[in-house]
């Protein structure tokens, strides 16, 4: 399963220079969606949403992944 990493796509979003309101236009989805997304309390978002968040920060999808670590694969 692939988590993502709500800190990092905060800072993407604010090195744009993006509100979360602005962002979440941008890609197509709630600003409440993308609120909870950026404070870690949403579930998976899926790959086209989180497609569309990454081609409006213009970063690759992978940059927002937390992998798991062997530690947690046992």
């Amino acid at each position: 399963m692939v988590k993502i990493d709500n800190d990092k796509l905060r800072k993407a979003r604010k090195e744009m220079h993006l509100t979360q309101e602005q962002l979440a236009e941008k890609a197509d989805l709630s600003d409440r969606h993308l609120r909870s997304m950026e404070s870690g309390n949403a579930d998976d978002p899926g790959a086209i949403l989180l497609y569309n968040i990454s081609k409006a920060l213009g970063k690759p999808m992978e940059e927002f992944f937390i992998e798991e670590s062997d530690e947690e694969k046992e």
